[in-house]
């Protein structure tokens, strides 16, 4: 999800608790640019904001889900890999800014970095931990793996395939 958060229905309204922030509506960008210390993570224009980025969180679940069952549809049984991260995360008003880069709290630095290998996709395993931080460098390398291809001296980032067979 990126600003503006302007998910489709049912997906808009899918979290909505009744907040209707004056300014949300009209104008999200506004909002966010408004001096974040008027805006307290309560106030319903935060709210209101949290619900829309919920809102598009679950439309990205959803076009995700399509597109494995597109893959599905061919009759392979499993993509070869799914791979699901971000560039950064939000603040909503938790340490008095909005949006993204402007700071190195964790609400921007973490951020979700989902694998499943070729073949795991319908097993029921537990979900595992990298015993190790990962960062975005280590995308690439990953892919290349799965794929078999070699990784270049070049590249920074180390393949996340080794870390989740060691996790416990």
């Amino acid at each position: 999800p990126h600003m503006p958060y302007q998910p489709p229905e049912p997906f808009r309204s899918r979290f909505s608790k009744g907040a209707s922030g004056s300014q949300v509506e009209g104008s999200i960008r506004e909002t966010t640019d408004m001096m974040v210390e008027e805006l307290a993570p309560s106030h319903p224009d935060v709210i209101r904001l949290l619900e829309l980025y919920d809102g598009h969180i679950a439309y990205a679940d959803s076009l995700i889900r399509r597109s494995v069952q597109a893959f599905e549809s061919t009759g392979r049984s499993d993509p070869p890999v799914i791979l699901v991260t971000s560039d950064h995360g939000e603040e909503f008003a938790e340490h008095g800014q909005f949006n993204h880069s402007n700071s190195l709290y964790e609400e921007q630095l973490r951020v979700p970095l989902i694998l499943i290998p070729p073949g795991k996709m319908h097993l029921d395993l537990p979900a595992t931990r990298s015993p190790r931080p990962t960062m975005s460098v280590d995308v690439a390398p990953t892919i290349a793996q799965v794929a078999d291809a070699p990784v270049p001296a070049a590249w920074s980032g180390r393949s996340l395939l080794e870390p989740m067979r060691e996790a416990p």
